[in-house]
């Protein structure tokens, strides 16, 4: 609440660059955008304080670009890994950090696990990352506020980025418009337009396969995580205090209240920039890790692969010795 009627933030100006997408089982192009110094640009098609990189600015490769752009998916990591390779070769002396926020927070946290101990970052922080999204869904789901606040405020939001982009949309025959015009939650945005578009046959099955709980164990960076035990969307019952214990490379800091990516302290500031930054500024000059191997994650799911969803394929492996 405080959020939307608290004065803007400190202005942070972008410019926007479109990546051509590398890996094979995805066709199309997504956006990146880069924080630079305050400027006068305008580009009316963008958010404000956004506009696109010049042809020159960035290595002669147009940044406006009229290919399809993928409907993000909870439980992709590709364009991370992209953008993280993309950032090694172009900085390769510096270290890099990720800091992912409720369900960039989740993505992140899928990445860095599917890295393991070749990860190119040195250290990552998650905010308010939801965890467990059914957990998360069925909590919104049990209140007034959070069904007719949160999740019918962030259903509407993804029925606007469609409707953005109804044109290349409206070519899968997997859709059914006229549910989606009747779609008010974010549940049900993500029942009609995720579970057909990924090959997921119920919300749930999306919300189980993209949570990142059980990513916890195999992340091998340090990496710190904060949540607010009062978050209507990254409820209480998700977070993961036992997977955290179990591995030595991750630490969660718990605040009674604080709500979802809130903290808001006297003044308007918030309190989670704090800890993050200093978990940051610590892992930069106060600590020596060993330079990563070459990474060679990859995530278990691509475009291409929409009808086949494997009920079983995140189960425990059996051997027979």
């Amino acid at each position: 609440m405080m959020t939307a009627v608290k004065n803007d933030g400190p202005p942070v100006f972008y410019k926007r660059k479109i990546f051509d997408a590398e890996d094979p089982m995805y066709e199309g192009t997504f956006a990146v955008d880069f924080v630079v110094p305050p400027n006068t640009d305008v580009d009316d098609s963008l958010p404000i304080r956004t506009t696109y990189f010049s042809e020159k600015e960035f290595d002669g490769i147009a940044s406006l670009d009229t290919r399809p752009i993928i409907l993000y998916n909870a439980r992709a990591t590709w364009d991370c890994r992209q953008t993280v390779k993309w950032l090694r070769k172009k900085f390769p002396n510096r270290p890099l950090f990720g800091i992912g926020f409720s369900l960039g927070a989740n993505i992140l946290t899928n990445y860095v696990a599917e890295e393991g101990d070749k990860c190119e970052l040195k250290a990552a922080v998650v905010i308010s990352n939801p965890w467990n999204l059914e957990s998360g869904s069925l909590a919104l789901q049990r209140t007034w506020l959070g069904r007719e606040i949160y999740s019918k405020t962030m259903g509407g939001n993804m029925k606007r980025l469609l409707a953005l982009h109804h044109d290349e949309v409206s070519k899968n025959p997997k859709l059914d418009f006229e549910k989606i015009n009747n779609v008010q939650y974010l549940h049900e945005f993500d029942r009609e337009v995720q579970g057909p578009t990924w090959g997921y046959p119920t919300e749930g099955a999306y919300y189980r396969d993209a949570s990142s709980t059980d990513s916890l164990f195999s992340v091998k960076i340090p990496f710190f995580a904060i949540n607010a035990e009062d978050d209507p969307i990254a409820s209480k019952e998700a977070l993961p205090y036992q997977e955290v214990q179990k591995n030595p490379y991750t630490v969660l800091c718990t605040t009674s209240l604080g709500g979802h990516l809130s903290w808001f302290e006297l003044g308007g500031g918030r309190w989670h920039s704090r800890p993050a930054i200093n978990f940051l500024n610590n892992m930069a000059f106060n600590v020596k890790l060993p330079a990563p191997a070459v990474a060679n994650g990859e995530e278990r799911f691509g475009r291409n692969h929409v009808s086949e969803f494997i009920p079983m394929r995140r189960k425990l492996v059996y051997r027979s010795e």
